[in-house]
């Protein structure tokens, strides 16, 4: 019997209560709302007796050592050994602190250890409980939802804000997960640009990627899980010319990135 892919994905809740401290940006501010929750998503793999693990988490950063005892949890929960286990971030600076930052965002090594890690190895169970045969589509599309932010001025300071002749990826890739029966399972969305459209906002948010995965969410009826890109010089093209804003920014462009995002889901086929 030839071998079949098995897929499946799992979440769990990872927003930390009002009054947190916020990653970014210097001085550190607390969170006085929560406009939408964190997650950690994870999807899961298996073939031919091989599995592997990814798994993205709505926070800033993953810094060492956290990020080893977070892989280690995940393969004792989920029994995908270690090394076949990636865990990344999607930047999003209105989530809480995971590293000490200039002018304040003191860790918080209750949230930490408390419901971050725990989350973590809840999320990776659950995909590796709810694998089922799967197949798979993948679909590309241009997106303008990240634009380089690295600006020459006429006196030669770099700053930050819209660069429209620098260097960005403009490509969205979705891929698809489906049962045999055509029923979603999950997706992924892989676009690379900072989650930092919501600013110096004082709400608990995912930025403008969740938005966009809540809607393909809604359209597929699969769990979705971000994957972000090569977002080192690339900020969030919001319409004000800047690369921070506040959160109304951060709903609007996620709105246009649900566009695209959706309308790559909806090209593809078997």
């Amino acid at each position: 019997m030839d071998a079949k892919l098995l897929v499946g994905a799992g979440r769990a809740d990872i927003t930390p209560q009002i009054g947190a401290w916020l990653m970014g940006y210097a001085p550190g501010r607390q969170a006085q709302s929560i406009n939408d929750r964190l997650n950690i998503t994870a999807l899961a793999f298996a073939w031919a007796g091989e599995q592997a693990l990814i798994a993205s988490a709505d926070v800033c950063v993953i810094s060492e050592p956290l990020m080893s005892q977070t892989r280690r949890a995940m393969a004792e929960a989920c029994g995908i050994p270690f090394d076949r286990i990636i865990l990344t971030a999607t930047h999003t600076h209105s989530g809480p602190a995971m590293r000490q930052t200039p002018g304040g965002s003191p860790l918080d090594e209750a949230y930490l250890y408390g419901l971050f890690v725990p989350g973590a190895a809840q999320a990776a169970r659950q995909a590796v409980d709810h694998l089922r045969p799967a197949l798979v589509g993948v679909a590309e599309t241009n997106s303008d939802v990240g634009v380089n932010r690295r600006v020459i001025n006429a006196d030669g300071r770099i700053t930050l804000g819209q660069n429209p002749y620098g260097s960005y990826d403009p490509v969205m890739t979705v891929v698809s997960f489906r049962a045999y029966s055509g029923q979603s399972i999950a997706n992924l969305i892989h676009y690379g640009a900072h989650n930092t459209a919501a600013g110096r906002n004082t709400e608990i948010t995912r930025d403008w990627c969740g938005v966009m995965v809540d809607r393909l969410e809604k359209e597929s009826g699969g769990m979705t899980l971000f994957l972000n890109g090569c977002e080192g010089d690339c900020g969030p093209r919001l319409a004000s010319g800047g690369s921070t804003g506040d959160l109304r920014e951060a709903l609007e462009l996620g709105g246009r990135a649900a566009s695209d995002a959706v309308r790559a889901w909806r090209s593809i086929r078997q």
